[in-house]
């Protein structure tokens, strides 16, 4: 159960307060301060997966409790760690000495002794420009990879998109636009692609028209199934059949939209201004019409909608989402209520009547890192990246807590358990064991 009311220090100082009774609770009726007791990250030893964390130029890998963290990688630049869906494989992106690559490890890699690690990295080539997004196919064998393109060749310079063979290291530049994002098709045979204002499927349709013309109103295009994906266009959130290229409407927008899917492909949610049948009013006196914004959840079955937040008269604006493993519970970020110069993650379970919030983490600052590289494109990120424990019973956060800056884990217990330093924190999506001895 995700409910949270305090921080558990590295100094051992905790505040305990909330419900774990599994029913409505209010989110903000908590302590936003860093208090006094035990330390409590004993209760994360039992949680699955491992933490890959950026910290200041390193990656660092550990188990949930921080207790096991070890640098496996360093440079001027080092970011974007991406776990392969099998949880056999990290992907992340460098840069040092005006040379930048992408590194490929397999879990023998991360078992292997420090002198031996090398021998198990695929290191990919990428002159001086490096990787800004890293996604993986479902099955692991290819990732696909974005950046700048080379100013040098490019009539316009914009965003080429690229995947890389994991068994071979070849690489094919599939596309290039002034803006691309992409989503792997479910059996991996084929990237769907938002390029400026069209939506391709490449390689299957590679020299086929457009299939839908997005006109700027979403981003990352996302599959509901095989040969169907979730798009939106003008005034419309379509499932697209990209055998026929035949659009359904499932919804009608106001406005431009950020969505994601849940793992489990039977709901979406979704963010845009003014939402149909409730507007919101962002804070402020000067609020202008662009800024209402209201997060919703449709079950693509039914077309029931539920609101998510915020409800009328709260100022908690959601910011950015993305869904558990599981696909019951959304994770939503916005300003506390008591707190708007500090942010949450409130968590929204699935349930009758729609739904309803069963926890928030204590109000923290997000690192600087969070808000400028991942937050602005965390639709796209959604895919690929998460914070979720892989059994959904956790949530990992970067930021800081009063005077305590770091990784945070939240759900094992009822406070946010510090687990060590870091900026960006994305979770396995299994237990990931090396060979020889287990991991690090």
């Amino acid at each position: 159960m995700l409910v949270a009311g305090a921080c558990t220090s590295p100094t051992g100082d905790v505040s305990s307060s909330g419900s774990s009774s599994g029913g409505p609770i209010d989110p903000e009726a908590r302590s936003d301060t860093l208090p006094g007791g035990p330390p409590g990250s004993e209760a994360l030893a039992e949680l699955p997966g491992r933490l890959a964390i950026t910290a200041t130029g390193e990656l660092v890998l550990t188990d949930p409790t921080g207790g096991s963290a070890e640098v496996i990688d360093s440079a001027a630049f080092v970011a974007q760690p991406t776990w392969a869906p099998t949880g056999e494989a990290l992907a992340w992106t460098r840069a040092d000495g005006g040379h930048a690559e992408v590194r490929i490890a397999s879990v023998e890699m991360i078992a292997a002794e420090p002198e031996d690690r090398l021998e198990f990295v695929e290191s990919i080539d990428l002159d001086d420009r490096p990787a800004i997004y890293l996604q993986w196919n479902t099955d692991s064998t290819r990732l696909g990879f974005l950046q700048a393109e080379d100013p040098q060749t490019a009539d316009t310079p914009g965003i080429q998109l690229s995947t890389v063979v994991v068994a071979d290291g070849k690489v094919s530049n599939l596309v290039s636009a002034a803006s691309v994002y992409f989503s792997w098709a479910l059996d991996g045979s084929g990237v769907a692609v938002h390029q400026g204002s069209d939506v391709v499927v490449v390689p299957r349709l590679a020299d086929a028209p457009p299939l839908a013309r997005s006109e700027g109103w979403f981003t990352a295009p996302a599959w509901l199934t095989p040969d169907t994906l979730l798009v939106a266009t003008a005034g419309s959130l379509d499932r697209l059949d990209t055998a026929t290229g035949e659009a359904t409407s499932l919804l009608t927008l106001e406005g431009a939209t950020e969505f994601v899917v849940n793992r489990t492909r039977s709901h979406v949610a979704f963010l845009q201004p003014g939402a149909g049948y409730l507007t919101v009013q962002a804070p402020g006196p000067d609020t202008a019409p662009d800024e209402q914004r209201a997060l919703q959840v449709l079950d693509i079955a039914t077309g029931d909608l539920a609101l998510v937040g915020p409800r009328a008269g709260e100022a908690a604006i959601p910011i950015a989402f993305e869904w558990s493993p599981d696909g019951s519970i959304l994770a939503f970020f916005a300003p506390s209520t008591h707190r708007p110069d500090l942010l949450r993650w409130y968590f929204w379970q699935l349930g009758p009547g729609g739904g309803h919030i069963v926890g928030a983490s204590t109000a923290f600052t997000p690192s600087a890192v969070s808000v400028q590289q991942y937050l602005p494109f965390f639709a796209q990120y959604a895919q690929s990246a998460t914070g979720w424990a892989p059994n959904s019973s956790a949530f990992a956060f970067a930021g800081s807590i009063e005077a305590v800056s770091g990784i945070f884990v939240l759900g094992a217990t009822p406070q946010s358990v510090y687990v060590g330093p870091g900026d960006y924190v994305t979770w396995s999506p299994a237990n990931v064991q090396g060979a020889g001895r287990s991991f690090l």
